[in-house]
């Protein structure tokens, strides 16, 4: 049955004219008058104005397009005087400021994102002032679809309103997979359907209607439903192909847009159409120039992101439930322990442009280290949000000031001690201020994660890295712990040594370990320290002194190739080997071994080429530059040759 309110309203009827006793001219000018009242009263107050709305279908489903006609019956009726707005369920869709005007003979009227879709109010010769317009519904129920009049000299006095039941019904919104045969797939003898492409990522065309449709009437269901389409419509018949990108198109005339498919979207092989949009390609499925690979229905698609949103909301109830255990487990420990570091962090989300800060107390005893500690591993670093670092983004004098620092945003995460949790809870436990905890962690626990992360041999080499800044390496930290050095003190009273016995001014950690070392060398020997240096570095200088020596011997010449153009600098050496249209190559017998040179040994601009005592070399120019070669004595460091090669001309050097 159709859903149909009418309204209707009978105006008054008066006769003042025939009461009327003047004088002959008097009473001509009254009638006069009073004609021209009544022609007014009644263009503002019709005889009987009639204004209904019904639908053009019985029964509706989720997505489906149904036309609502409303109907205007008046005698007189001011084509400026009504302007209209829709409301479904209470919402305002759209403000109608400037129309729909109702005239006697046509209405005009367009409104555009409705739903995320174009409107289209019937325009041309009307009936009776008869004109209708289309509405789509995207989710279950009862809805109300309210015709509101605006404007005080609208003669209509009362809204129309339809009452539409839509059932949970959204086969209206079935999607078909579309492909071409000779682009994209091929039948098997089973009937099945398979990939004959060689991409192994394709694009995938969607018709924006239902794009538009399905987004609209799934939002409810899944903020993230398009994350899914490759799941749901092209995974149950293309197993092996994944969609390397949507393409949203508008595909008014359907027909004409397929036939025009290869210059619109050459790299598309898949197309979604809607259910009503497969009836306009009967002939062409029927003909074989488009075949129908699949269809998902609408009922199933919903049915899926139901599924989905219990499966959301009930793992935020887990979610919630094991976030409430952590944080009793951690209070337990809390009570329990006297010694260790804890973490607090506001419960109030960061914003995407914030940068979230870590604070901290200062502290200059051990348990400095083991905050630092904490403070350095990468599951806190998650937990906080903020980047993994040694250092804090706010160190604070004491509690009190850490506190208003967390308190005010200063700070959005702190790590303390257990004692200083213990107050500092307190404090916002009295305040109301919401608070998260992460876990307790003692000292060996913080110096097995840093041992690990960085490959210290041995937890004192972790200590001791921890309490020295700054960090240093696994091997400075061994060579450290062997020479006594435990903490800060010790490391400060070696450098002070170093510097007055005039051994070194240079602090780095491997030069304090060198001296270390030559320190406790020293103290057998009963040596100066420095004497201990300058004896090694004079042993290193003989032993030098013999390398070369041995490697002068097996190679007593080095070859340097360039390739110049005046005054400007050397370019790369291959550029003289490598013409516009011819190539030459460097031949080169070394060692007793004959290679080329290839590519990469020519790009630099300075090829070095160490010599043995029999050699030869060999290269043409087939460029516009200059090509040299230079041979020098490597004991003496004389040139002993220099050759320049023009375009098309050699250098060649032997022994």
């Amino acid at each position: 049955m159709r859903n149909q309110v009418k309204i209707v309203r009978r105006e008054k009827q008066a006769s003042i004219i025939s009461r009327l006793h003047c004088l002959p001219m008097i009473v001509q000018l009254c009638r006069l008058v009073c004609f021209t009242g009544i022609l007014s009263l009644l263009s503002n107050h019709a005889f009987a104005n009639i204004l209904s709305m019904k639908t053009d279908s019985n029964t509706l489903r989720v997505g489906q397009a149904f036309t609502v006609q409303v109907q205007v019956k008046t005698s007189w009726l001011d084509p400026s005087a009504c302007r209209w707005q829709i409301r479904q369920d209470g919402q305002v869709f759209d403000d109608v400021e400037k129309g729909p005007h109702f005239e006697r003979t046509h209405v005009s009227w367009r409104m555009r994102n409705l739903h995320g879709m174009a409107i289209s109010w019937q325009s041309g010769e009307i009936d009776d002032d008869q004109f209708h317009f289309d509405w789509v519904f995207y989710t279950p129920g009862q809805h109300r679809l309210t015709f509101v009049k605006q404007g005080s000299s609208c003669p209509i006095e009362r809204d129309v309103e339809l009452v539409v039941n839509v059932a949970n019904d959204y086969s209206a919104m079935d999607w078909y997979l579309l492909a071409r045969p000779e682009k994209a797939v091929s039948k098997k003898l089973n009937g099945d359907y398979f990939y004959t492409g060689k991409e192994s990522r394709v694009r995938l065309m969607m018709d924006e209607a239902v794009k538009i449709r399905s987004e609209r009437a799934y939002r409810e269901l899944d903020p993230q439903a398009w994350s899914d389409i490759n799941k749901l419509v092209l995974a149950p018949f293309l197993k092996t192909v994944n969609v390397d990108q949507f393409e949203i198109v508008n595909v008014e005339d359907i027909q004409e847009w397929i036939r025009n498919w290869d210059q619109r979207s050459p790299e598309s092989r898949f197309l979604i159409l809607s259910g009503e949009r497969i009836e306009q390609l009967r002939a062409l499925l029927k003909s074989g120039e488009m075949v129908a690979v699949g269809n998902i229905s609408g009922n199933k698609i919903a049915q899926y992101y139901q599924n989905r949103k219990q499966e959301i909301a009930q793992q935020k109830v887990n979610d919630a439930n094991q976030h409430a255990q952590r944080q009793q487990q951690v209070q337990q420990v809390l009570n329990e322990k006297q010694d260790g570091i804890l973490a607090v962090r506001q419960v109030k989300p960061l914003t995407s442009d914030t940068v979230a800060r870590v604070c901290a107390k200062r502290n200059v005893s051990s348990d400095g280290m083991l905050i630092e500690a904490y403070r350095w591993t990468t599951d806190f670093s998650n937990w906080s949000r903020a980047p993994r670092s040694k250092n804090f983004e706010g160190i604070y004098e004491n509690l009190d000031e850490l506190f208003a620092a967390f308190k005010t945003g200063h700070c959005h995460s702190m790590v303390i001690t257990l004692a200083e949790a213990k107050i500092l809870l307190e404090a916002l436990k009295r305040d109301q201020f919401p608070h998260e905890l992460f876990e307790v962690r003692e000292e060996a626990a913080l110096l097995n994660s840093v041992k690990d992360r960085y490959g210290y041999q041995t937890l004192e080499d972790a200590k001791l890295s921890l309490r020295l800044r700054p960090r240093m390496d696994a091997d400075d930290a061994a060579r450290l712990r062997k020479a006594g050095i435990q903490q800060q003190q010790d490391f400060d009273q070696a450098v002070k040594r170093m510097v007055a016995s005039g051994y070194d001014t240079d602090t780095r950690y491997w030069k304090v370990a060198t001296f270390l070392e030559d320190e406790m060398t020293a103290k057998a020997k009963k040596i100066a320290v420095p004497d201990v240096r300058k004896a090694r570095e004079k042993q290193k200088a003989v032993e030098a002194t013999a390398e070369r020596e041995r490697y002068v011997k097996s190679y007593p010449f080095q070859a340097i190739l360039t390739c110049n153009h005046g005054s400007m600098s050397s370019l790369p050496v291959y550029m003289c080997v490598i013409g516009k249209k011819v190539e030459s190559q460097v031949l080169l017998r070394n060692c007793g071994h004959i290679r080329q040179l290839d590519y990469t040994t020519l790009s630099s601009n300075e090829v070095q080429i160490e010599l043995c005592p029999s050699y030869e070399i060999k290269a043409q120019n087939v460029s516009e530059w200059t090509l040299q070669l230079v041979i020098k004595d490597n004991r003496s460091g004389k040139v002993l040759s220099q050759q320049n090669a023009p375009r098309f001309r050699f250098v060649h050097a032997r022994n």
